[in-house]
């Protein structure tokens, strides 16, 4: 017998959710399978409009640190900050879709607040508005 509590539904119903497409206007965007994976910032990529993250398959060029984050599928998620004498700091959060902006809030454990709001998205590469 499988037993199914209000996490376990929750968690399918968000999985789902980030499957559907989200639309305005004449514009579509795709929510995109982000969850699991990497991204670091590719900050000589960035635009007045978005800022460019990227796999850690991806050639960066030489940089003294590189900013990342991950978002996990069971909710939890981290951001990689530079640290005391040039140690990188992985500080763990929560996260939560806000499907409305189609952006994730990432609630970290320093009391910090990230909200990622996708632009694009496309196989090794995240185009996101951060405030």
């Amino acid at each position: 017998m499988i037993m199914i509590n209000k996490h376990s539904i929750s968690i399918i119903l968000l999985i789902f959710s980030l499957s559907l497409a989200c639309s305005s206007d004449d514009d579509e965007v795709m929510m995109p399978d982000i969850l699991d994976i990497t991204w670091y910032h590719s900050y000589e990529e960035d635009t007045d409009n978005y800022e460019v993250y990227r796999t850690e398959s991806f050639d960066f060029p030489p940089a003294r640190f590189r900013y990342g984050f991950q978002l996990q599928a069971s909710g939890s998620g981290w951001e990689l900050t530079p640290g005391p004498a040039d140690v990188p700091l992985t500080i763990a959060g929560q996260w939560q879709y806000i499907e409305e902006d189609n952006a994730f809030l990432l609630s970290l454990q320093s009391d910090d607040t990230k909200t990622f709001t996708v632009v694009d998205h496309q196989q090794d590469i995240l185009k996101l508005i951060v405030q």
